[in-house]
């Protein structure tokens, strides 16, 4: 299946105009990642993040030694974000294709020429789904883990949404 026929299959893709999405593709050509192949590493320079259009991945953290799941990757989602938000900065988990997958790495680059689109509206409304996503699963796993069920909620939640709306709107 080509690469327009994996993205088109994505919700976040249903309203995003034909010609955008295929200026995106020849601007951030897929990769295709085989089985356990590393994809990137805990540590490395931050650089692209990774939709994925199909297969499965799965990322890693280490700690003591010891690597850790941290979570599942499905087609639609976006990991390795960071590298939008902080382009070479460590990264703070390996990944590696846990299937067969089609992957598009996208950069800093790439989301400046999307500037006005649709297709970076849509982007910018999945990173911030992706990300809510992940605090909240964050915060229930500290609850768990860490501070117990009576904790409070976390106050530093808003200073990081703040923050995304100001590095998103870099965007707009």
């Amino acid at each position: 299946m080509s690469a327009l026929a994996l993205a088109r299959r994505l919700p976040l893709f249903a309203e995003v105009p034909a010609p955008e999405l295929e200026g995106l593709l020849a601007r951030c050509p897929p990769r295709t990642w085989a089985k356990g192949e590393v994809v990137f590493r805990q540590g490395a320079a931050a650089d692209v993040a990774q939709l994925l259009l199909s297969g499965r991945m799965k990322a890693w953290a280490e700690e003591g030694g010891r690597e850790q799941p941290v979570s599942d990757v499905f087609p639609g989602e976006l990991v390795g974000e960071a590298a939008l938000f902080a382009p070479g900065a460590p990264r703070t988990a390996t990944l590696r294709a846990w299937e067969d997958s089609v992957a598009l790495p996208i950069g800093p680059p790439a989301l400046r020429a999307l500037r006005g689109t649709a297709l970076l509206a849509a982007l910018q409304r999945h990173m911030i789904d992706v990300s809510a996503r992940r605090l909240r699963t964050t915060e229930h796993a500290l609850r768990r883990n860490v501070v117990g069920p009576a904790a409070p909620a976390a106050a530093e939640g808003q200073g990081l949404w703040q923050r995304m709306g100001e590095l998103l709107g870099r965007w707009s």
